[in-house]
């Protein structure tokens, strides 16, 4: 595929992506500190109904050999012993979590946030911790030569299918040895029981009981747009990778000294620019979602707050190799182990501290 072609292809689908989830509503600040604050559960219950429609589309895909999608791999810090190879999904889920809480947004919602003019001084802070996070996660890996965490996977076999290989050891059907279909099957079901619990046993809500299933279809249907367009699920955070390495580059020049001759990837980059164009034109139009709660949408934050989060979060879901569109749309709809203790972990971080900033 030609340079040109991957960057109109990446545009779009993160354009696509970028509409849905301004329509779903979640990129709004109150929507994501009530989740933590268990005061609402539209942002659970619309993640949920998203990763079940997106389970759908991958398996789907994958049966008509439209796209080949890898689970996600387990991410480690090397701290042999503890949670095995997932003690970086562990540390950068916590993370996450809490720069979540601090920030009121996540690196995709962020983008979202900025587009819209929530919040406007509070997220321009957040995404000024956020490139710094970025920039100090690749400059620590940089001095080290290679990452704070690294992917770890299935050693491939001469002739053997790397996708099967990786899907035994990486996935919850692998570890389990149940058929792939049954457990994606019985995930989606898990999928919308806790859905139906959160819509009848939690808080009520100010948004109708359908508006996150028909949320979590419109980014179901962006996920299909992403892998017929690039043939890569959604994930965002991987951009601010993208910028830390152009900042380190820029930072090579000026000081004179020589510079790696390898190419950047710019995938990120162009996806996170559809999420922005995709918002932005939505926002244009004057459509707004209607389903902020417990709060102003355009609250501020401190600016220590703002800078604290985006940084937390950034490294967090660089630690982890994903955030809550890579490891928990896409990654859990693999049966993706990382994905799992990744989103587990973020939420626990999220639930655990609410209580003390509300305090």
């Amino acid at each position: 595929m030609s340079t040109t072609k991957t960057l109109a292809t990446g545009v779009a689908a993160g354009t696509l992506f970028g509409t849905a989830l301004v329509y779903s509503g979640v990129y709004q600040p109150s929507v994501i500190t009530a989740q933590m604050e268990m005061k609402d559960f539209v942002m659970l219950k619309t993640f949920l109904a998203a990763t079940t429609s997106s389970s759908l589309v991958i398996a789907a895909f994958q049966h008509l050999d439209l796209a080949r999608c890898k689970p996600r791999p387990a991410s480690t810090l090397g701290w042999h012993g503890w949670l095995h190879d997932y003690d970086a999904n562990a540390v950068g889920g916590l993370l996450q979590g809490a720069g979540m809480l601090l920030s009121g947004a996540c690196p995709g919602t962020l983008l979202i946030q900025l587009a819209l003019g929530v919040r406007r001084s509070s997220s321009w802070l957040v995404l000024v911790g956020a490139v710094a996070g970025a920039v100090a996660y690749t400059g620590v890996g940089r001095a080290r030569g290679k990452p704070l965490s690294s992917p770890t996977s299935a050693p491939s076999a001469p002739g053997a299918n790397d996708t099967r290989l990786e899907t035994t050891t990486t996935t919850v059907d692998g570890k389990l040895r149940v058929n792939a279909t049954v457990a994606t099957f019985a995930f989606q079901a898990l999928c919308l029981a806790v859905i139906w619990l959160a819509t009848s046993l939690g808080p009520t809500s100010t948004h109708g009981p359908l508006r996150p299933l028909q949320s979590g279809l419109a980014i179901g249907a962006a996920q299909a747009a992403s892998l017929l367009l690039t043939g890569i699920p959604v994930g965002v955070s991987a951009v601010y990778s993208e910028i830390g390495e152009h900042v380190w580059r820029i930072w090579d020049v000026v000081r004179g000294g020589s510079t790696s001759s390898g190419k950047l990837p710019t995938r990120g980059l162009t996806f996170a620019s559809g999420i922005l164009a995709g918002a932005w034109l939505l926002g244009m139009s004057g459509y707004r979602p209607g389903v902020a709660v417990a709060g102003d949408e355009d609250a501020h934050v401190s600016a220590l707050r703002a800078l604290l989060g985006g940084c937390v979060m950034v490294v967090g879901a660089r630690l982890a190799g994903g955030c809550t569109s890579g490891h928990g749309i896409s990654g859990m709809s693999l049966l993706s182990i990382s994905s799992f203790v990744t989103v587990a972990s973020m939420f626990f971080a999220g639930v655990s501290l609410a209580p003390l900033l509300s305090s």
